[in-house]
């Protein structure tokens, strides 16, 4: 019996469709490469939405290794640029001996996800906090829409980020009653734009339990280490009253004190707080209330 293969394919994202990196190793699962004829398919969408195979070229793979700059066009049929299977196919020379692989490539998935590190706001918030984190996509450059879904023919806000950054929006004066802020991110791909992630930021006005104006952040990071301070203000007017707790990974209290007069709150970050954590704002008096803002830390030896 001859032994069996195992073909790995991978392919480059961010890349234009006319010049995408793909490639393709191949080796015998007792680790010797093979060396061989290659075909590579893509399915096409033809009618009644049938899928047909295309080959897209022939070539050689030698010493278990190809990789190759293809055009990727053909693949694609409509302006929706649906995803494609991508189908690999060897001929080991030596022996005959044929294996195939098979891969989704979707050009356009947003391949991130949007984190808001205040996801409430009402009247009094001067600012909305909020960070991307890939899920498969490499750095890219993101396109920010913010709209108040309150005047939906009102103008969206633009503004551009980058994957993995803090991006902090002013709330403009006249969206201070609004109910809800819808926030929606493409990444650049090449000359084109993937498809969009999209968040609703709820005002939470009349929740009394909840006021989300007291966390200020002069200089909001993606990612703190181990040995910062994080540094925030609150309201000098109602400093007195607050009082702070950090929870971490759901589960740990790594701090907990009461808030300067003068509003000024600095933590110290430590190894107790390594993953994702919450800063929680609260006051115990009549008004009882809380104010939250999320960050993540990393050991500074990742």
């Amino acid at each position: 019996v001859l032994p069996s293969f195992k073909i790995i394919t991978t392919i480059s994202e961010g890349q234009p469709l006319s010049s995408t990196g793909v490639t393709v190793e191949a080796r015998y699962y007792h680790g010797a490469p093979l060396s061989g004829s290659l075909l590579l398919y893509c399915s096409v969408q033809k009618r009644h939405n049938e899928s047909q195979p295309l080959q897209l070229l022939q070539s050689q793979i030698v010493d278990g290794l190809w990789q190759e700059s293809v055009n990727m066009t053909m693949c694609f049929m409509n302006d929706r640029r649906l995803a494609t299977e991508i189908l690999v196919q060897i001929r080991d020379q030596g022996t005959g001996n044929r294996g195939e692989s098979q891969v989704l490539f979707d050009p356009l998935m947003p391949g991130f996800e949007m984190v808001p590190l205040r996801p409430v706001f009402n009247s009094r918030t001067q600012h909305i906090f909020l960070t991307t984190h890939s899920t498969g996509a490499p750095a890219s450059e993101l396109g920010i829409t913010l709209q108040c879904l309150d005047d939906p023919k009102g103008p969206p806000i633009h503004m551009n980020t980058k994957l993995g950054d803090v991006l902090v929006f002013d709330i403009p004066a006249n969206w201070k009653k609004c109910g809800l802020i819808m926030v929606e991110a493409m990444r650049n791909v090449g000359k084109v734009e993937s498809r969009a992630k999209a968040l609703l930021l709820p005002n939470v006005e009349e929740v009394k339990s909840l006021e989300p104006s007291w966390i200020e952040v002069p200089s909001f990071r993606a990612s703190y280490f181990v040995g910062d301070r994080i540094q925030v203000t609150v309201p000098k007017q109602v400093a007195r009253s607050l009082n702070y707790l950090v929870v971490c990974n759901s589960r740990t209290v790594a701090s907990t004190g009461q808030v300067r007069d003068d509003g000024l709150l600095k933590i110290k970050v430590t190894t107790g707080m390594v993953g994702h954590c919450g800063l929680l704002v609260y006051s115990m008096d009549a008004k009882a209330a809380t104010d939250m803002v999320q960050f993540s830390v990393k050991d500074r030896c990742e």
